[in-house]
This record gives structure tokens, sequence and C-alpha cells, in this order.
């Protein structure tokens, strides 16, 4: 399995470069995860961090809530039945709203991801020389992941 990120507003263009490409919505929204192959709420942060965010602009405080929703998750089991349902040799992309710029819970699982299964998580058709995604790392040093 091979993932990559990227944000609703790039939908269009990764249809058109990269039809064969699962698009995965991990928002909590249901009305643009209708544009996606499928929808992976396991990997949203809960409705009320993502309002105290919004309300307080406190990144270091989403991911810390964030990541105590992660701690809970069986990551193996999820990626498992992900790859039985739609293939374990696919190209994956974790869409969500925000811009590659932008602070987004799409790099908090994307770190995991390369953390976990030691593997690259690229932003999707983006200059990669000139983008460096933000590091939101997995902030309990204690998880073996």
């Amino acid at each position: 399995m091979t993932f990559y990120t990227s944000y609703f507003g790039n939908i269009k263009r990764i249809r058109e470069q990269h039809p064969d490409y699962i698009l995965v919505s991990i928002s909590l929204s249901e009305k643009l995860s209708k544009d996606t192959t499928f929808s992976e709420k396991r990997f949203s942060p809960e409705l009320s961090v993502l309002q105290e965010y919004k309300r307080t602009n406190n990144a270091k405080k989403c991911v810390e809530d964030f990541n105590l929703k992660l701690q809970n998750l069986n990551i193996d089991n999820i990626i498992k039945e992900i790859a039985k349902k739609y293939g374990a040799n696919k190209n994956y992309v974790l869409l969500c709203y925000e811009k590659p710029t932008e602070f987004c819970h799409r790099h908090i699982i994307a770190n995991l991801l390369e953390k976990k299964y030691n593997i690259e998580v690229n932003e999707l058709n983006i200059d990669l020389n000139n983008y460096k995604r933000e590091n939101f790392k997995y902030t309990n040093s204690t998880m073996d992941w």
C-alpha cells in the first residue's frame, strides 16, 4: 500500500492525473466524502476537538487530543481492513479540507503511518522540492509505532 495526502479541492486534478488512485476521506463531513472512494472516519478527530481548535486556534491542544484518540485505535487492523476491501497494492490518497501548507490532522496521520510502517507519505500534486509538510509529530513518545 502506498499512501499520499491531499485536500478536497484537489480531487478533480487527482482523478484526471491518477484515475486508479483510491480517494479516502478522513473528514467527518458527509458532503465532501461523496466524491471519494470511501470514508475512514476513524482517522478523523472528534467533532469537539475540531470545534475547540476553530474556537481557540490551539494546534498543540488539537494534536494532543487527536493523539489520545489514535492511541486507542488498532491501526494495523484498520490498514488490514482497507487492504482486504480495496487492495494491498493500491495507491491511497488521504483527503481532508486544509491546503497543504495549513495545519490539518492528515499531517498527523501521515506522520503516524511513516513512523509505524517506515514509509514515506507525500502530499500529492505539489513540488516536493519546495514543500515541507508541517512537523506535527505524534507527541506521545511512549507509543511504539
